[in-house]
C-alpha cells in the first residue's frame, strides 16, 4: 500500500495469523461500492478488506519475542497516569503495555526473590499515590511491586503465624480506607499494607470460610460479595447483611446462585452477572435483582465472563459466545460475535478494560484486541436487500413452472398466491453489506398476522407454516441506518386461496342449497299441516252426519213385527 502524502509502502503478505492474508500471490484486486476491498489470491481463495472499517488492533502473544504479549490468557487490567495498561495473565505474570509505542513489558516469576512469586495472576490494585502494583495470584499469595525501584515483596499465608495471609489463593484486591480487602479462597481478608498483617472479615459468619469468586465495594460502604451459594451485601460500617441467590434463604430471588461477576455503574446501580442465567440489576427498592438474559432480551450469551461501562454509558457485557453492548435506557442490546466477524467469541474471564479515553480491551484465548467505542457506530454505506428465492412445501419454486405461483423472478417481488395445500412455504433474501463491523439486523412483520417486528437473528430465511386464507404483506426491513436516517425495506404480498369447500362460489351454493332446503322443509310442513287440517274437518263432518241420523232415527214410529201393514 502506498501512502501518497508520505511516498511510503506498507508490506502485507501471509503470516499465518488470524485476519492476515490467506496468501501471499495476488492474482487480482477489486473495490465495491462500500469500499470494500476484494483480493483474489493464488491458493489462497478471495480476502476481503475494508480500511475504513478494520477498527481492531490486534496483541498476539508471544512469550519467545520481546515486547510482545506473554501469554494469551490476559485478565484484571488497571490503568495508570501515563495510560499505559497492567495486565494479569495466567501463566504469563504480568505485563504491561505502553500504548504509545504498542510494545509490552512483563514481570515474571524467574526463581529469584525479585520477581512474582507465581506466573499465574488473578488480581491487580494499582496504587500510584504510594508507586506500588499490588498483585494477588494462584497460589503464590500477594506480591508488591514498587515501580520507582522494580523490586517485589511477597506476602503469604503462613500455616500457624498469626496475623499471615488468610490464603495464597487472592481473586481480587479493593482498597478500603488505607488497607486492602482480599478475596481469597478462604474468606476475605483485611491487608494492612504499612504492617503487612491480615485479618478475617467476617470470622465469626457461616459466609466467610468460602472460596470467594467476586468482590465489589460500592459508594455507600457496601461490601458485595459472591461464592458458590450465592451473594451476600454486608455494610462494613452497621454490620447488616443480605443474602442474594442463595438456596431456601432468598424466596423473592430467582435465577442462577453462581455469580461471576459484580459491577457498579456511573448511576450507582448494582450489576451481577451470572455463568447461565444472564445479568442481574439490583432494585433497592423491593431489594431484588431483575434479570436479562437470552429469553426476555437480545443478550448474547448467559455466561456473563465481565461486566464494564463505557464513557458514553452503554454498560460493556463480555459474555461466553461474544461482547453485547447495552442501551440501559431503551433496554436494548447491540451484539458482536462471530456473526458478524467480531474477531473475539469466547472471551477471557473479566479480560474486559475500558481506558480513559475509552479505548476498550478485550482479551479471548488465541489473542488481545483493543478499539474505540466510537468506531462501532459508524453508519453503514448503501447497499441492497433483496428477496432471493421461494421455497413451498420444501420445493424450490421457479417462475413459470408447473405450481403456477411464481410468473416472474422473486427479486422483482412479484405477487404470490398459494393455494390450501401449501402448508409450508419460505422466503429466502440476501444483504449486500460485506462490512465485518456492521453486519445487519433484520427485521420482518407479516401484516395480517404478526402484530410486532420479529427479528431475523442472523438467518436469511423466513418460513411460515398453515396460514389462514387471507391477503397478507410481507415486509423485511434492517435496522442499520444510512447517513440520511433512512433504513432499508423489502415488501412482498401474498394471497393465501381457502380450498373450494371455502370459497366465495361454494358460499353461494351453501346458501342457495340452505335456502331451497329450507323451502322444501316449509313446503313439506305446509302440506302436512293441510292434510292434517282436512282429515280433522273430514273427521268432524263424518261425526255430525252420524249424529244426524241418530236423530232420524229417534222421530221415526216403532211398528210389531206382526202388525207391520201390508
Amino acid at each position: 500500500m502506498l501512502d501518497v502524502t508520505t511516498h511510503t509502502f506498507t508490506h502485507y503478505s501471509e503470516d499465518n495469523k488470524t485476519y492476515s492474508l490467506s496468501n501471499s500471490s495476488i492474482i487480482c484486486m477489486m473495490k465495491d461500492q462500500q469500499g470494500n476491498c476484494w483480493i483474489g489470491t493464488y491458493y489462497g481463495g478471495v480476502n476481503l478488506f475494508n480500511p475504513e472499517y478494520e477498527i481492531y488492533r490486534y496483541y498476539y502473544p508471544d512469550e519467545s519475542e520481546k515486547g510482545k504479549l506473554t501469554s494469551p490468557f490476559a485478565g484484571r487490567m488497571k490503568e495508570d497516569s501515563k495510560g499505559g495498561i497492567w495486565i494479569a495473565t495466567e501463566g504469563g505474570g504480568v505485563n504491561y503495555l505502553d500504548r504509545k509505542t504498542r510494545t509490552f513489558h512483563a514481570y515474571r516469576h524467574d526463581g529469584t526473590k525479585n520477581s512474582l512469586a507465581s506466573n499465574t495472576v488473578q488480581a491487580l490494585h494499582l496504587d500510584e499515590k504510594e508507586q506500588t502494583l499490588w498483585i494477588g495470584s494462584l497460589k503464590g499469595g500477594l506480591d508488591k511491586l514498587d515501580l520507582s525501584t522494580h523490586t517485589f515483596t511477597n506476602y503469604r499465608y503462613i500455616p500457624g503465624q498469626k496475623h499471615s495471609l488468610i490464603n495464597n489463593i487472592i481473586r481480587k484486591i479493593l482498597p478500603y480506607k488505607g488497607n486492602l480487602l482480599l478475596a481469597t479462597h478462604n474468606g476475605i481478608g483485611l491487608f494492612d499494607p504499612q504492617t503487612g498483617k491480615c485479618t478475617k472479615v467476617l470470622a465469626d459468619s457461616k459466609f466467610n470460610n468460602r472460596q470467594i469468586i467476586d468482590m465489589l465495594m460500592d459508594r455507600s460502604d457496601n461490601l458485595w460479595f459472591s461464592f458458590s451459594l450465592g451473594l451476600i451485601r454486608y455494610n462494613l460500617r452497621t454490620g447488616e447483611q443480605d443474602e442474594y441467590f442463595v438456596p431456601n434463604t432468598s424466596e423473592q430471588v430467582t435465577g442462577s446462585n453462581l455469580i461471576n461477576v459484580l459491577f457498579e455503574d456511573k448511576r450507582g446501580n448494582i450489576w451481577a452477572g451470572s455463568s447461565g442465567d444472564g445479568i442481574f440489576l439490583y432494585e433497592p427498592q423491593t431489594n431484588t435483582f431483575r434479570g436479562f438474559n437470552q429469553h426476555n432480551s437480545d443478550l448474547i450469551n448467559d455466561y456473563i465472563l465481565d461486566i464494564n461501562e463505557s464513557l458514553s454509558g452503554y454498560l460493556l457485557i463480555a459474555s461466553n459466545q461474544g461482547f453485547s453492548r447495552f442501551d440501559m435506557e431503551n433496554q436494548r442490546f447491540y451484539n458482536y460475535n462471530k456473526q458478524n466477524d467480531f474477531p473475539i467469541t469466547a472471551l477471557n474471564s473479566y479480560g474486559l478494560f475500558v481506558a480513559r479515553d475509552n479505548e476498550i480491551f478485550l482479551s479471548g484465548p488465541k489473542m488481545m484486541i483493543s478499539f474505540f467505542e466510537k468506531e462501532l457506530n459508524s453508519y453503514v454505506k448503501p447497499y441492497q436487500l433483496n428477496f432471493t428465492s421461494l421455497e413451498v412445501n420444501n420445493k424450490l419454486i421457479v417462475p413459470n413452472d408447473d405450481s403456477g405461483i411464481l410468473s416472474k423472478s422473486i427479486l422483482y417481488q412479484p405477487p404470490i398466491t398459494l393455494n390450501h395445500n401449501h402448508s409450508i412455504f419460505t422466503i429466502h433474501f440476501s444483504l449486500s453489506n460485506y462490512i465485518s463491523v456492521l453486519k445487519n439486523r433484520i427485521y420482518y412483520k407479516l401484516e395480517g398476522f404478526d402484530k410486532e417486528w420479529i427479528p431475523a437473528g442472523y438467518r436469511k430465511s423466513i418460513t411460515y407454516t398453515n396460514l389462514n386464507p387471507s391477503k397478507y404483506k410481507l415486509i423485511i426491513r434492517s435496522s442499520e441506518e444510512y447517513s440520511d436516517k433512512e433504513s432499508i425495506s423489502k415488501e412482498i404480498d401474498i394471497l393465501v386461496k381457502p380450498p373450494f369447500y371455502k370459497s366465495a362460489w361454494a358460499w353461494c351454493l351453501y346458501v342457495m342449497i340452505g335456502i331451497v332446503s329450507v323451502y322444501l322443509v316449509i313446503s313439506f310442513y305446509s302440506s302436512k299441516l293441510k292434510l292434517m287440517a282436512f282429515l280433522e274437518y273430514e273427521k268432524k263432518e263424518k261425526k255430525q252426519i252420524e249424529e244426524l241420523n241418530h236423530s232420524k232415527l229417534r222421530f221415526l214410529p216403532i211398528y210389531p213385527m206382526n202388525s207391520v201393514p201390508r
